[in-house]
């Protein structure tokens, strides 16, 4: 399973987070069921929401606004960094299917 961080946290702090709120158990049971996971950090770019700041996200917003647009190069950058997750483990022998 590959899980993505919220703004402003890391995929090492996220994977932190659930082993505190579960105490472990979330981790334990995928283990068990012979589930790997994969917590990538998405790059530090300037991000609108925060005055500039850099910050670990996926894509700027400009706005939390329905209406507001996307920030297309950060999306097609985050799929990039994705995809090339996906082509990770594929090259390390786990099947697409089994990647999620």
């Amino acid at each position: 399973l590959i899980f993505l961080h919220g703004s402003g946290d890391s995929g090492e702090g996220l994977e932190a987070c659930l082993h505190e709120v579960t105490e472990g158990a979330f981790a334990a049971k995928l283990s068990a069921a012979h589930v790997s996971t994969v917590f990538p950090s998405a790059p530090e770019v300037p991000y609108s929401l925060a005055g500039g700041r850099l910050l670990s996200v996926w894509f700027d917003r400009m706005s939390l606004a329905y209406i507001a647009p996307e920030d297309l190069k950060g999306l097609q950058r985050s799929v990039a960094q994705v995809d090339a997750e996906i082509d990770r483990l594929v090259a390390s022998g786990i099947s697409p299917s089994r990647i999620g």
